[in-house]
């Protein structure tokens, strides 16, 4: 990790690891009943425990055990029988230390034990860890956010146990709107391995071990000095190629005043991938909207640009190639989520999750505007102009369709914040009708967006960082 991922790591682990876990009251337990070095036993097995689940981590088999409703509940009856089990021998044990025991008669059953009691405290720690699903999910879903794409994604996962705390907690994360994934897996990773061949004949003039690469919930993306190569994560995400290809085309056309991705190649009968024209730019670094000036040019132009979609909706052309959001879709959406999602969630999980979707009842069907789908700040690229931010262009039109502006105000929202949002708004002028509700209750169903997408394209670890609220 950088120095500044290293701080925002320890800020973000910092009151997970104030918690008392599992693994605090076995320390605490071992050195009351036993000594100073039974506690430092059962914190070596607790740091153990937590350099399996980083192994878990990165080759995947976390992601499977998270994304599984069966398996995780598994793990959590497997974890809670065995501190069960530590209890009960505890207090057998304190009644050994106080009764003196009777002789055992011979030929009698010898005491039941754990294949690993002989490993004393070091064991405890280990298999207390082991067996706790909070830890897989700290791995699982915090780590990643702070992993980079320049170094391989093993070494980085695995050099962060030690930050953690044994006892183990859940992230207290933002919420994120669909595909703001900043950060790789090994399976992106390994995409310069397995398509080097592949990757060197369309992106001839890069070199293959300095090209950048970056997970979206869809695709795996390549990025080159002129070009950016798409490889689909799913089978469905491939089928859906042709028709990305097609609306990149028809956006290309247009005069919107800032730049879009625009299909150069298009695979046959090899693996699927699409090769974009790349739009030059990065997402705005963090902090740069602390500076005042700064942020009432970027909240102009982010007014500009969607001052541009709504007129662009407007054009028969467009309006004839763009997907209209369908009349249902709100509905069709929630009752996905009740008939796919809901036995994956908690009933606290549940509840909140029908709160949301009661929510989207009293959403009007509005299609006047073309819609982005996705506009969240990673997918918003800026190029500095005297020190300014000036709109490069915008990524990954993925969810495009003719819709509610409501949508695309939300990702802002959550990007940037309200404040931010409130000074975008402003700068588009009065705002109409119902719109703040709307987007309200629009940001409210982005992890559901996220979770029931992903299940229906077979992403289990999209899935399971959608859902994880919903646990």
């Amino acid at each position: 990790m950088q120095r500044q991922q290293v701080l925002g790591f320890v800020a973000a682990i910092t009151p997970l690891t104030l918690i008392p876990g599992a693994s605090f009251t076995l320390v605490t337990q071992r050195v009351i009943v036993g000594s100073r070095v039974d506690g430092v036993l059962v914190a070596l097995g607790s740091a153990c425990g937590l350099l399996v689940h980083a192994t878990f981590a990165a080759v995947g088999l976390s992601a499977l055990v998270m994304s599984s409703a069966q398996a995780l509940t598994v793990v959590k009856i497997l974890g809670a029988g065995y501190l069960v089990w530590l209890g009960v021998t505890t207090w057998r044990s304190g009644r050994r230390d106080t009764v003196e025991p009777a002789p055992e008669p011979t030929g009698a059953r010898p005491r039941l034990r754990l294949p690993w009691a002989r490993l004393g405290g070091f064991g405890q720690g280990l298999w207390s860890n082991v067996l706790n699903p909070k830890a897989a999910s700290v791995h699982l879903t915090l780590v990643p956010q702070f992993l980079t794409s320049s170094r391989p994604i093993a070494p980085q996962i695995g050099s962060v146990p030690e930050l953690d705390e044994p006892g183990g907690g859940r992230r207290a994360g933002r919420l994120r709107h669909p595909n703001d994934r900043p950060w790789v897996s090994m399976e992106s990773a390994e995409i310069l391995t397995t398509r080097r061949a592949l990757l060197r004949r369309l992106l001839p003039d890069d070199r293959t071990d300095e090209l950048d690469v970056r997970q979206g919930q869809f695709h795996h993306v390549v990025i080159g000095a002129e070009r950016v190569v798409c490889f689909p994560r799913t089978e469905a995400a491939a089928g859906r190629l042709p028709l990305r290809a097609a609306v990149l085309r028809a956006l290309a056309g247009l005069e919107l005043g800032f730049r879009t991705p625009e299909p150069l190649v298009e695979s046959g009968d090899e693996s699927p991938f699409l090769v974009l024209s790349r739009v030059p730019g990065a997402p705005l670094p963090d902090g740069a909207l602390e500076d005042p000036g700064v942020t009432e040019a970027v909240a102009a132009q982010y007014a500009a640009l969607l001052g541009a979609l709504a007129g662009a909706g407007a054009d028969p052309a467009v309006r004839a190639a763009l997907p209209h959001a369908p009349y249902d879709g709100w509905r069709e959406f929630a009752a996905g989520v009740r008939g796919e999602l809901y036995g994956l969630m908690s009933d606290e999980g549940r509840r909140r999750a029908e709160r949301e979707l009661t929510a989207l009842d009293g959403l009007p069907h509005l299609t006047g505007a073309v819609v982005h789908g996705d506009l969240g700040a990673e997918n918003v690229l800026w190029e500095s102009v005297g020190g300014v931010p000036r709109l490069g262009g915008v990524v990954d039109w993925d969810e495009v369709t003719l819709g509610d502006p409501a949508e695309d105000l939300a990702a802002i929202g959550a990007g940037h914040g309200e404040d931010f949002l409130w000074r975008v708004r402003t700068h588009a002028g009065p705002p109409d009708d119902g719109l703040t509700a709307r987007i309200a209750t629009i940001r409210g169903t982005f992890a559901l967006q996220q979770a029931l997408s992903a299940h229906r394209d077979g992403d289990m670890e999209e899935r399971a960082d959608g859902l994880t609220g919903y646990r």
